[in-house]
C-alpha cells in the first residue's frame, strides 16, 4: 500500500487502474489472512472519504514458459489435483478445477478447467472455459473461451465457442467452432 503525501498515517487503497501495478498476492495466502488484511486496511481508512475497493484476491501465475495470471476466485477454482498426485476416474463438478498433476479420466465442469504446465489429462475435458498449458490426450469441448498457451499439447478433437492460441502450442486433431 502507498501512503498519502499529505498525511503519512492514511493508507491509499489500490484503485482498479492501479491494481495491475500492485504486487500479486501469493498462492499461499489463506482466506483468513486475506480477510485480516481487508479488515486492517478498512481500519486505516478515513471515515469521511469515499473508499476504493481493496483488491485482495487469490491470483497465481501458472507456467514457466509463459506467465498467465489467473484469478482463482473469479474462475471459481475450488479444487486442485496437486503436482505430485495422479488420479484415476471421471470428475463432474459445478466449480472450477485445476490440474497440476495427472488425471486418467474425463473432467466435466460447469466453470473453468486449468491444465497447468507439466500436467496431463488422459481423457476428455468439457467445460465453460478451458486454459491449457499442459497436455491433454483426448478431446476438448469448450462452451466458452479456450486458451491454448505456448506449452500446450492437445491430441484429440477440439470443439470451442471462442479460441485463443499462442504460437508454439501443439494440436494433433481437428478443431471445430461450435455455435
Amino acid at each position: 500500500m502507498q501512503t498519502s503525501p499529505s498525511n503519512s498515517n492514511v493508507a491509499q487503497l489500490p484503485t482498479p487502474d492501479s491494481a495491475a501495478k500492485q504486487p500479486m498476492v501469493s498462492e499461499s495466502i489463506s482466506k483468513t489472512q486475506a480477510f485480516a488484511l481487508q479488515q486492517s486496511a478498512a481500519a486505516m481508512r478515513p471515515a469521511a472519504q469515499p473508499t476504493a475497493q481493496l483488491f485482495v484476491t487469490k491470483e497465481v501465475e501458472i507456467g514457466t514458459t509463459e506467465k498467465l495470471i489467473v484469478n482463482l476466485e473469479r474462475e471459481q477454482i475450488t479444487s486442485v489435483i496437486s503436482k505430485s498426485s495422479e488420479l484415476t476416474g471421471d470428475i463432474k463438478t459445478a466449480e472450477g478445477y485445476r490440474i497440476d498433476g495427472v488425471l486418467n479420466g474425463s473432467l466435466f465442469s460447469e466453470a473453468t478447467v486449468i491444465v497447468s504446465e507439466g500436467a496431463m489429462i488422459v481423457g476428455s475435458v468439457t467445460a465453460k472455459r478451458v486454459i491449457v498449458l499442459g497436455r491433454i490426450q483426448g478431446g476438448i469441448l469448450c462452451h466458452g473461451q479456450l486458451i491454448l498457451a505456448k506449452s500446450a499439447e492437445v491430441d484429440g478433437e477440439i470443439q470451442y465457442a471462442e479460441v485463443i492460441t499462442y504460437q508454439g502450442c501443439i494440436i494433433e486433431g481437428r478443431m471445430q467452432k461450435i455455435r
